[in-house]
Parts: C-alpha cells; structure tokens; sequence
C-alpha cells in the first residue's frame, strides 16, 4: 500500500476529494472523493485500514445503493496502492459470506506477502486489441463448429 503521505496526495491533488482520519494515517482513513466514470461524474467513499496483518480498502458509490463499477475500483486503486502491486477482491466460501453494505467492494492485500497470480497467458493476449476484426473472426472460427454453433465439450456427470 502508498504511504500515508502518498495516500492523502492522490486523493486531495485538484481537489477531488477529502481525508478524514482520526489518528494521522496510523490505521487508516476514510476518504470522499469525486471519480469520473464515462460520462458521469460519481462521488466515491472509501474507508481504508492497514493492521492486522492485511491492508484493505471498502469502496462505495455515495448516495447510489449500487457496486462500483471495475474501472472505479481500478482508479481507487491507483489511489492506494503503487502501480506494481498485486492486490484482489475476494469470493469467499459461502459459508464465510457477510454483507453489511450492499452497494460496498473490498480491495485486500495481505502484509508482507506475496499474491499468486496466473501466468499472464491466462488472463488474455497482451497487446491484442479485442476490438480487431480480424482477432475476433479467428477466435469465432476456433470456437464454433462447421454449422455456426458453439462448439460444447462433452460433459460427464460429476
């Protein structure tokens, strides 16, 4: 996560939000700022806390009962966390499911240690742009059979 001092830049610069803390950053902060999100402009509400071993973010929209949208999320972030660094939402077992926020996401990061990821292969093709027709006509014809369809994978009863 930046530091308090990096925190509380990128949240202030051009006026675009406000910090409110009760202990100088020791163990979070509550910020309100002001994202734009394509045509809209949103206010955003965050309450971040680092201890206890992990470093996190709760974000909402402010008068909207709705989640964020990813790209808000990525701009918060940005807000919080150096570009290189690897942090997640996360899907829990249902046993372990709370929801006191509807409209609430939650960035983590565990404190000093490191996050597994796939291999970038995985995620997507880097530097293909998906809005190529070409790349589009061929990942058609990889996937449907000779009538038009989607190819299915035969599947066995677990």
């Amino acid at each position: 996560m930046k530091t308090w001092d990096k925190i509380r830049y990128s949240v202030t610069k051009g006026g675009k939000g406000r910090v409110l803390d009760h202990d100088n950053g020791q163990t979070g902060c509550m910020t309100v700022m002001v994202l734009e999100y394509h045509t809209k402009t949103l206010r955003v509400q965050t309450i971040a806390s680092w201890g206890d071993g992990w470093e996190h973010v709760s974000v909402s929209l402010c008068d909207i009962g709705v989640c964020p949208p990813w790209e808000i999320m990525c701009q918060i972030k940005d807000v919080f966390f150096e570009p290189e660094e690897v942090c997640f939402q996360l899907h829990p077992a249902q046993s372990s499911y709370v929801n006191n926020h509807e409209g609430c996401l939650h960035i983590w990061k565990p404190i000093g240690k490191e996050i597994p990821c796939p291999p970038v292969w995985m995620v997507g093709v880097p530097g293909v742009d998906m809005d190529d027709d070409e790349y589009i006509k061929k990942a058609h014809e990889l996937m449907e059979n000779d009538d038009g369809n989607i190819k299915q994978e035969p599947q066995q009863e677990p």
